[in-house]
């Protein structure tokens, strides 16, 4: 018989697909034997590719190859040119096996489902059956690939037992024929991720065996979390170590309240380490800003993750802007080549080539990326995305700054983490200063979505706070007081010498930073992230050096960026927030009067002459609520956060984009496009004159591609398009392709040094900025 091959190039050798299907079956078993469903990991490898048989599709293969003999399709019957559907007919097969209860039997169509789209995505279940399944042409790939010689004993195989937690006795008790549905659809994205993720490995070995070679070098040297505990214990008890040494150098009340908070940091962290050895769940960490969360969270992910026999460690941060502040923590306690980033903001200049790879699969021992990352990724349709997901089963997940996940996506939020806590082997770790009511309350939104059974680390969270509770004293707008102007607080802020402001929105922090001196800094997403970086660093040095530093910025200071001023100004908003905002104020507690004594940061909150944009105005609302209550709001109390929450979550869909709904349907597609946790659409990205964007341009006009897009990440800027439209208009737009655009090079000035992009208004140019430079 004719050999039959997998993939074929213009070098021999090709590859048999005996090899492949063997090989592809071997690791998506292993991949799946992680959540108990190592048989239909090894099926789908086994039948994904069961159309390469049909003599079309070799004739296709060779013609790719080159091979004369089928250089003129007219040569070869049946084979008329082009590409051939070679993954319908292991899903026509599936069918087959199954009989007349295909329709019922749930995890038969997830693996048909899951082989049909193995190369153009996951499809909805409707449009499945009546487009891939039920066409003549469809079925006929199956004839096809029994004619070209696919063995008896493939074709023969059983449709395996359901994993455990799919069986008819473990879903019974579940009400809710929806949730019965949900079980399997999210099954189906885990079984599809297997399958993905070893058909790419083993077409990679093959078909790039430099690549592959890379990749197999990157893994090799990785640190095993083993290791990495005494690493990171040995890290934590130098830092430990260091700080006490340099209380000496503090007046002696600052020197008092400093030992209090790193007593406070050890509480947290023995907290961590006694909570660690238990077995998995759900678990939250509830901690002031400044009690040393970060690095506490990892510890108690480690020892969890080696108690419990858990592969990895996964970071989820909500923020680009705090994912390398966090990431290089890790790092310096860890070494390098044990972490990897993923997220957007990533710039490939930076990223080693372990990064890259394991970016793909997520396959090292600390991933850290982003909610909008992980979420979506769950939620996807497309191979390159779901690719990873098999890697989060048996992981701990820690999710920091839990309270800024959205709340209108609450339900398929907290449904994901149900899911990967109940059946695949997942602890998880919510962290937060203000935690947002994570389970069932008895007086809050009785159908509200919630985690189950989250047990708190800290023994006595109340205790906790009140031990931080005189670092900073926050001052409330009097009742009935009005807005204040800008030009009022600018005067007020002026008498400072360091002090930050969070304002609601980019437009607040230029006009705010205009009445103030010229050498107050300026913080939006109006600059660049490359931009914004840059300011940071100076901010953070010149706070080190205590010299005088004022800062006007957006709310995206307000979490996991370390800073700390003697004074904040805040504008009234969520409860949330605002503690946010006092976490910047006074955060190690060393504010001293003239003779030493310690006293408190001052919190000033003000009712801002602007309204808050559309995602923050909810927030605003149930504070004002609560104030009209003369009830007081503690911001270090964490009783105050859950009457907040219960009051906000009311106000809340938690399913605005009815995602659920879309997932009952298993249309795949429908609920990749409606979860969406940034939405973009009315959002268009501007590529800004920084640093060395045009180089960076040039290169992706030459080879317009997924790195050289990336490496153009830290110089974009997103506008509306009502902006957009505005700066278009004016002619400070040049379109590079339906991708990108970019800032017109002869008008620098309109990216401000300061401010970033001046998007309201058309900056003159300067004279020689009209002279054409030779």
């Amino acid at each position: 018989m004719t050999p039959k091959y997998a993939h074929t190039r213009k070098v021999a050798p090709w590859q048999s697909m005996e090899e492949h299907i063997a090989e592809v079956a071997r690791r998506a078993a292993g991949f799946a034997s992680a959540f108990d469903s190592e048989a239909w990991g090894e099926l789908a490898g086994f039948w994904h590719d069961l159309g390469k048989y049909a003599d079309d599709f070799q004739a296709y293969l060779r013609a790719s190859a080159g091979d004369p003999e089928v250089a003129d399709a007219s040569v070869v019957d049946g084979w008329k040119g082009g590409r051939v559907d070679h993954s319908t007919a292991g899903a026509v097969l599936v069918q087959e096996r199954s009989g007349a209860n295909f329709p019922r039997m749930a995890g038969a169509v997830a693996l048909a489902m899951v082989i049909a789209g193995h190369h153009s995505g996951l499809p909805a279940k409707n449009d499945f059956e009546v487009r891939r399944l039920k066409p003549e042409d469809k079925r006929a790939r199956l004839a096809a690939a029994r004619q070209g010689g696919a063995p008896a004993e493939l074709l023969g195989r059983e449709l395996p037992t359901l994993p455990s937690f799919l069986r008819p006795e473990a879903i019974a008790s579940i009400k809710d024929k929806d949730q019965k549905i949900r079980r399997y659809e999210f099954w189906t994205r885990m079984l599809f991720s297997t399958l993905i993720d070893a058909d790419r490995l083993d077409t990679e070995r093959v078909m790039n065996e430099k690549q592959a070679g890379h990749r197999v070098r990157s893994q090799g040297g990785r640190d095993a979390l083993q290791e990495l505990l005494p690493r990171l214990n040995l890290h934590l008890a130098t830092k430990t170590r260091n700080s006490h040494a340099q209380l000496a150098a503090l007046p002696e009340g600052a020197r008092d309240r400093s030992r209090a908070m790193l007593d406070l940091r050890a509480a947290v962290l023995q907290a961590c380490r006694s909570r660690a050895d238990t077995p998995g769940g759900r678990f939250s960490l509830t901690v002031p800003t400044g009690g040393g969360k970060t690095l506490s969270a990892l510890a108690f992910a480690l020892q969890h993750a080696i108690r419990n026999d858990l592969r990895r460690v996964i970071v989820v941060i909500p923020f680009t802007s705090i994912i390398e502040q966090t990431a290089d923590v890790y790092r310096q306690a860890l070494g390098g080549g044990a972490v990897v980033e993923h997220h957007s903001n990533l710039d490939p200049k930076r990223e080693s080539v372990h990064n890259r790879f394991a970016s793909e699969n997520w396959d090292a021992p600390i991933i850290v990326t982003t909610s909008v990352q992980f979420f979506e990724s769950l939620y996807s349709d497309r191979g390159t995305s779901v690719r990873k997901l098999h890697n989060i089963a048996r992981s701990v997940v820690i999710f920091d700054e839990v309270q800024s996940l959205p709340h209108d996506l609450r339900s398929p939020i907290f449904d994901a983490i149900n899911e990967l806590v109940d059946h695949y082997g997942v602890s998880t770790l919510l962290c937060t200063a203000t935690q947002p009511a994570l389970g069932k309350s008895q007086d809050g939104p009785r159908d509200f979505p919630s985690l189950k059974d989250v047990a708190e680390v800290i023994p006595d969270v109340p205790s906790l706070f009140a031990a931080v509770k005189d670092r900073v004293v926050a001052t409330f707008p009097p009742k009935g007081a009005p807005a204040i102007s800008w030009q009022d607080l600018a005067a007020a802020v002026a008498g400072h010498s360091r002090v930050l402001v969070i304002v609601h929105r980019r437009a607040d922090a230029r006009d705010l930073c205009r009445l103030l001196r010229d050498d107050t800094f300026h913080l939006s997403a109006l600059m660049c992230p490359a931009h914004r970086r840059a300011v940071l660093a100076t901010i953070t040095t010149r706070l080190k050096e205590n010299g005088p530093c004022r800062v006007v910025s957006t709310t995206l200071v307000e979490a996991g960026v370390d800073l700390d001023f003697p004074v904040v100004y805040r504008a009234l908003g969520g409860v949330d927030s605002m503690a946010q905002a006092a976490g910047r104020c006074n955060r190690e507690g060393r504010l001293c009067d003239a003779d030493g004594r310690p006293i408190p940061g001052n919190l000033i909150l003000f009712h801002s002459p602007s309204d808050p944009p559309q995602g923050l105005r909810e927030g605003l609302s149930t504070t004002t609520t609560l104030l009209a209550l003369d009830q007081p709001l503690d911001l270090f109390d964490p009783e105050t956060f859950e009457r907040y929450f219960e009051l906000y979550l009311s106000l809340v869909k938690p399913d605005s984009k009815n995602v659920m709904r879309a997932r009952a349907d298993r249309d795949f597609p429908a609920v990749a496009q409606l979860f969406r946790m940034i939405d973009e659409e009315g959002q268009v990205a501007v590529v800004v004159p920084y640093g060395d964007s045009e180089k960076r341009l040039e290169s992706y006009r030459f080879h317009a591609g997924t790195e050289t897009l990336r490496a153009l990440q830290p110089y974009l800027v997103k506008v509306s398009t009502t902006q957009f439209k505005f700066l278009n208009n004016e002619g400070m737009i040049e379109p590079i392709n339906d991708q990108l655009n970019r800032l017109i090079p002869n008008a620098p000035e309109q990216y401000d040094p300061r401010f970033g992009l001046i998007v309201d208004r058309k900056v003159p140019y300067k004279p020689e900025d009209l002279v054409e430079k030779s």
